[in-house]
């Protein structure tokens, strides 16, 4: 993995990480709604290659989780 995906693989204060088979998903933490927003949008934003990034709206505080494929 590369240091991008292996830096938000470790989670940070916003979120918590769900590992996989196949990747793994960040989720938001409650109260941490902004910071997770901008942690998701750094990821989807991301211009690096390597993985692939699919989000999950809450239509009301923006992103709930992000689950992370990495690509070889």
């Amino acid at each position: 993995m590369g240091r991008f995906l292996d830096t938000i693989r470790n989670g940070s204060d916003a979120c918590s990480v769900v590992l996989s088979d196949r990747g793994f998903t960040l989720v938001r933490l409650i109260g941490r709604e902004a910071e997770f927003n901008d942690l998701a949008r750094e990821v989807l934003n991301y211009d690096g290659g390597g993985f692939v990034a699919f989000p999950l709206t809450d239509h009301s505080n923006g992103y709930e989780s992000v689950f992370v494929l990495p690509i070889a």
